[in-house]
């Protein structure tokens, strides 16, 4: 016998007129978002908003694309110095106005868990955001 847990689904209906999430909403909810748009602005919603945020992303691509938009990114990709992101974490836990912004790769994820826990990071302070899920979906078929 096998058991399927179905979570109930919410859905959030854009006002008429919104071109982007943030004109409606100030986060993302947890759970899939399944937008069906491109370019709507929920991405860029979780990088400029008030919470701590880690974004996974599938490429290192996307976080360059990332950085050069949006300012205060903090890059953990591969050949991220240790150094650098203690500097960072440290920035943070010492002013009480500073948000975790980082823009992570899969592969990269562990590690940066490791060291969040390093230096003290409570985990359970960040919304982790899966970005671009469909891609490493459809790249596994």
């Amino acid at each position: 016998m096998t058991t399927t847990i179905v979570k109930p689904t919410t859905i959030i209906n854009a006002p008429e007129n919104a071109v982007y999430v943030s004109e409606f909403m100030t986060t993302l909810p947890y759970g899939v978002l399944n937008k069906n748009e491109t370019g709507c602005g929920a991405t860029h919603l979780m990088l400029t908003n008030q919470v701590n945020t880690i974004l996974i992303v599938p490429f290192v691509k996307l976080i360059t694309n990332k950085q050069s938009k949006i300012k205060g990114i903090f890059n953990f990709s591969g050949g991220v110095k240790e150094s650098d992101f203690a500097q960072y974490a440290t920035e943070r836990k010492q002013s009480n106005e500073l948000i975790y912004k980082i823009v992570v790769t899969f592969d990269s994820l562990p590690k940066l868990n490791n060291w969040l826990k390093k230096y003290n990071v409570d985990l359970d302070i960040f919304h982790y955001v899966v970005d671009e899920y469909q891609e490493t979906y459809r790249d596994w078929e």
